[in-house]
């Protein structure tokens, strides 16, 4: 497992400072909890700034014991406070990216076969199409480092990110195997 502290600059690009499980666990609570403070409190105020749940109940999350060590996001995940959709909007919001409906977006079988139908399970990350000579990838969690690594070490020099959800990811992925896998059939 990875933890990403996310800093924006003002060019809207994203800068992820990693630390590894050991450095994670191993290291002393106040910087480490300061790192997850810091983070709750910028996912807070986007989830604020896109309304997705009242001020109220955002007290009240940010006031629980288990988020020392744990972003908020995950607890909201986990509690099933918000939809997939607005999860994926405040994750584009909070790094700079493009909340794209893949489903409006034309596939292209063979750029998404350049990664494995496991890959998109681990990772809910895979590759649709080109767009202006960039490699078009869509990815449900920005927070996963080793995904989004794993996918830039694809033959493209240049990659541009989208946030979707997990769900509509799965369902591009079902599609274009199982459409991959009757054609081998049939042949």
């Amino acid at each position: 497992v990875i933890h990403a502290c996310h800093r924006r600059n003002r060019r809207r690009d994203s800068v992820v400072r990693i630390l590894a499980d050991d450095e994670f666990n191993g290291c002393h609570f106040g910087r480490c909890g300061v790192i997850t403070m810091n983070i709750n409190a910028e996912l807070a105020k986007k989830f604020l700034e896109c309304r997705a749940l009242p001020s109220k109940k955002m007290d009240q999350l940010l006031a629980l014991p288990s988020l020392d060590n744990k972003r908020i996001d995950l607890e909201i995940i986990e509690q099933n406070l918000v939809s997939d959709e607005m999860i994926a909007r405040v994750y584009a919001e909070f790094f700079g990216m493009r909340y794209e409906d893949i489903n409006l977006i034309s596939i292209n079988p063979e750029i998404v076969s350049l990664v494995t139908q496991d890959f998109v399970d681990k990772y809910a990350i895979i590759p649709l199409n080109e767009r202006d000579g960039s490699l078009l990838v869509a990815l449900s969690d920005p927070f996963d480092y080793e995904g989004i690594m794993r996918v830039q070490s694809i033959d493209n020099p240049k990659i541009e990110l989208i946030v979707s959800t997990k769900k509509k990811i799965s369902a591009i992925k079902n599609l274009v195997f199982s459409r991959s896998s009757t054609v081998e059939a049939i042949s």
